[in-house]
């Protein structure tokens, strides 16, 4: 009988073969391309480098890639770093001296896409979900220098061979986000987006090159290679997609009963869903929505408690998803902004705080939403501010610096809210958040730490996370319905598919220090 190790080695195997009958013209591998390219010398620098980025292709899983190449490959951990790349699960490496040189080419793979209509993932041993689930999406190449001169002479020629294989430079955005790297250009093929350029040495540089490294990455749309502030901006578009499920605005604004005449100009004040073009406000357009929300929270508390508990939900939405546009000149530094701004806001009730640690910013941190558990009320509002305090974490006096742990306070209150709400609406929205803090538990047992704030004790949440991580999927795969395609259930997918691989979360929501 043949061994089940050697079926799966032949099945890789021809799988890979599959693959290379299959190529369409111009994906053809990289020794084609020298082949029929005589400016690509692999015996060069400038030409090796080429190949190894030519070697990107869509759809090839990491199985795929290992039956040909048998290279060490490093799962993803928290202690794993390149979070610039983006969300990768798994990275294979391999090593060559090239004309005198070390290089060093990185073939980062990333997670697959949820299908498109869902259905739970697949349950499968995280070694096989990775190796068949795990697509490749970014190959960065380093080469070593040792010295400046030499560095920026390779680049150049790097530079003019990846212009003769792929064209005319393009403009465009640099992703890689580092004020030491020196000149660059930037290539299209296809859906390959490559750019190239020589870092400098300098603080925080890579320490197996002192001296600097000619630097070379080529990636396609799976990656998701950006700046942290487009992952941030993802994050908010996914929180807000769960909290839309809670109370529509207008639903609310229908129960306040308050004038539609007040109700417009914080109509008109909400950005579009997609924020990437928004600007700040002027200054008059400032003090004009400033006393728009005067009038609104005066009409408010002269409702009775109902509907002032609806238009009190309104005023903290709106500025919800306004108040960086509202108070910052540039949405992006709101570390830096003019705090005298904050005070006709806090004079109306409303909260800000400001974080510091890795990142320095200003967030709004409600206000309004406090005054209606008061109002001792039972509805759609109630359950609504219920959600919206559940994302927050539920802020308690002292908050972390009185020893709090926020994930405990959702998983409690959230799991009780469940027991009381068989049928209720938002029942999709508190199984996410929940299904998150179980989650914290098990990023905080991999030594996550909360972004902006200190790297965990794991030690203290390694016998938690067995039964975290279990309970973190029965949450999610409730969230999950089959045939659908919203932003939640796909999120919801995307979490449950790499706590199943195995793999740790790299950042927490409820954990102290999260933004």
């Amino acid at each position: 009988m043949r061994s089940p190790r050697l079926a799966v080695a032949l099945l890789l195997l021809l799988a890979a073969c599959g693959e290379r009958r299959g190529a369409r013209p111009g994906a053809a591998p990289g020794d084609t391309l020298a082949a029929r390219d005589t400016s690509v010398d692999p015996a060069t620098v400038p030409g090796q480098v080429a190949l190894e980025l030519w070697s990107l292709r869509d759809s090839i899983s990491l199985a795929v890639w290992n039956a040909t190449r048998p290279e060490p490959v490093t799962r993803r951990s928290t202690s794993s770093g390149d979070e610039d790349l983006g969300g990768w699960c798994a990275e294979s490496e391999r090593r060559v001296e090239v004309a005198g040189h070390r290089l060093i080419r990185q073939a980062f793979f990333y997670p697959p896409k949820p299908p498109p209509t869902l259905d739970p993932p697949a349950t499968e041993a995280s070694e096989r979900l990775i190796a068949r689930g795990c697509t490749l999406g970014l190959i960065r190449v380093r080469v070593l220098v040792p010295d400046s001169a030499t560095g920026i002479a390779l680049a150049e020629s790097l530079i003019a061979q990846l212009t003769r294989i792929s064209g005319h430079e393009i403009p465009g955005p640099n992703p890689i986000a580092d004020s030491l790297l020196w000149d660059r250009g930037r290539w299209r093929r296809g859906t390959v987006t490559i750019v190239s350029g020589y870092r400098r040495p300098g603080p925080g540089g890579d320490p197996a090159a002192p001296a600097g490294v000619v630097l070379a990455v080529a990636w396609l749309p799976n990656a998701e290679f950006g700046s942290g502030t487009d992952r941030a901006i993802r994050r908010a578009h996914v929180l807000d997609a769960v909290l839309a499920d809670t109370l529509p605005l207008d639903s609310a604004v229908r129960l306040s009963a308050v004038d539609t005449a007040l109700w417009t100009p914080l109509r008109r004040a909400l950005p579009p869903a997609d924020r990437t073009g928004d600007t700040a406000f002027s200054a008059d357009g400032r003090s004009r929505l400033a006393q728009a929300f005067r009038r609104w929270l005066a009409a408010a508390n002269a409702q009775p408690a109902g509907r002032r508990a609806a238009a009190l939900f309104v005023a903290d939405q709106v500025l919800a998803r306004t108040w960086d546009l509202v108070l910052c000149d540039n949405p992006l530094l709101c570390g830096r902004m003019d705090t005298t701004r904050l005070r006709p806001w806090r004079a109306m009730g409303a909260r800000f705080t400001h974080v510091t640690g890795r990142n320095d910013y200003w967030t709004y941190t409600g206000g309004w939403l406090d005054e209606i558990p008061g109002l001792g009320l039972d509805g759609p509002v109630s359950n609504a501010v219920f959600v919206m305090m559940m994302a927050g974490g539920f802020p308690a006096p002292g908050g972390c610096s009185a020893g709090a742990e926020p994930f405990r306070t959702v998983i409690t209150k959230g799991e009780a809210w469940l027991a009381r709400h068989s049928e209720h609406p938002s029942r999709r929205a508190v199984h996410f958040l929940v299904g998150d803090a179980y989650r914290d538990i098990v990023a905080l047992a991999h030594g996550a730490g909360a972004p902006g704030g200190e790297d965990a004790d794991s030690s203290r949440y390694l016998e938690q996370a067995p039964a975290a991580l279990g309970k973190a999927l029965e949450h999610y795969r409730l969230v999950i319905t089959p045939g659908d395609t919203s932003l939640v259930g796909r999120e919801a997918w995307r979490r449950a598919w790499w706590l199943m691989a195995g793999l740790p979360p790299l950042e927490t929501r409820f954990a102290c220090g999260t933004p």
